[in-house]
């Protein structure tokens, strides 16, 4: 707890609630407006507009012209591919997700728990018309339940 506490002291808050817009995104809310994103995060209108601003500024944001809500940038993509790139785990277990696949005939994902969230960082996924829908970089809250 009191590395915690210490950890706290040093975070920026307004690179935390830059952050925090960034983190509000997901496959539900693809896209929001300044007004949902102060609703959501509990900050003043004026202050999502200024981090939503330097944001869209530097690629990790873009505007929609049609609806004048925000969305992802690309930038966070290629980030996001680095990361994905420099994961040694992903390197050495694929060849297994391959074979899970050709065993199975199912979808096959790798996860990564991470702050009490699951996270997807690989998968491959089988022939079959009906499988799992997932989304790399996606986080599930929960851990989900390992079946042996």
């Amino acid at each position: 707890m009191a590395d915690e506490k210490n950890s706290r002291e040093y975070i920026l808050q307004s690179v935390d609630n830059a952050l925090r817009v960034l983190d509000s995104f997901n496959s539900m809310e693809p896209e929001m407006g300044v007004s949902e994103l102060s609703r959501k995060l509990g900050l003043s209108k004026s202050a999502i507009f200024r981090i939503v601003s330097t944001l869209e500024a530097r690629g990790f944001l873009t505007q929609n012209p049609g609806n004048s809500k925000y969305r992802l940038g690309l930038k966070l993509l290629r980030l996001g591919e680095l990361v994905l790139n420099q994961h040694d785990l992903v390197m050495a277990v694929r060849p297994f997700l391959k074979e899970i696949v050709e065993f199975c005939d199912e979808t096959a994902h790798l996860v990564v728990l991470e702050q009490e969230k699951t996270t997807f960082i690989d998968k491959v996924e089988s022939a079959r018309v009906v499988k799992m829908g997932s989304a790399i970089g996606e986080s599930l809250p929960e851990t989900p339940q390992v079946i042996a």
